[in-house]
């Protein structure tokens, strides 16, 4: 008996937490995620340009809806309502708002087929424990997309 075992070069594992924004599965890597942040109103400001800022220990950094990046449904849709993902990369900073936190896991990464390859900041997807497709952000392609 000879069994043949192919193994793409492109397969990747990562650690990384999985969100919820309405009913849509993300994942950041880990390496991205400074903190979680529970928003209180009186530290959310609008600016002029109608993007939302957080004031966190003297720094000001700017709010991120991805149910509005995505154009998805949600019952959280106010900054207090959800949970801030705290991100960086390349030297900036943002919140990420969703609905909620699923979990740490370790993520095997596969591209994005032919059909999803216009989506906007995201690396690739991997299946999930429970079966369900979750889609892993470009946390890089995200700050640069939403923050000038």
């Amino acid at each position: 008996t000879e069994i043949i075992l192919k193994i793409p070069l492109t397969l990747a594992i990562i650690d990384g937490i999985t969100v919820t924004v309405g009913s849509i599965l993300l994942a950041f890597p880990l390496s991205d995620i400074l903190e979680f942040h529970k928003a209180d109103v009186s530290r959310i400001t609008t600016t002029d340009s109608t993007r939302e800022v957080l004031r966190l220990r003297e720094e000001i950094i700017p709010v991120i809806k991805l149910h509005e990046f995505f154009g998805t449904k949600t019952k959280k849709t106010g900054t207090a309502e959800g949970i801030l993902v705290i991100i960086h990369a390349n030297g900036k900073k943002a919140g990420v708002l969703v609905d909620n936190i699923v979990g740490y896991q370790q993520i095997v990464v596969k591209g994005l087929p032919g059909y999803m390859s216009g989506m906007r900041a995201v690396s690739g997807c991997s299946i999930i424990g429970n079966g369900e497709v979750g889609l892993i952000i470009d946390t890089g392609a995200l700050l640069r997309q939403e923050i000038n």
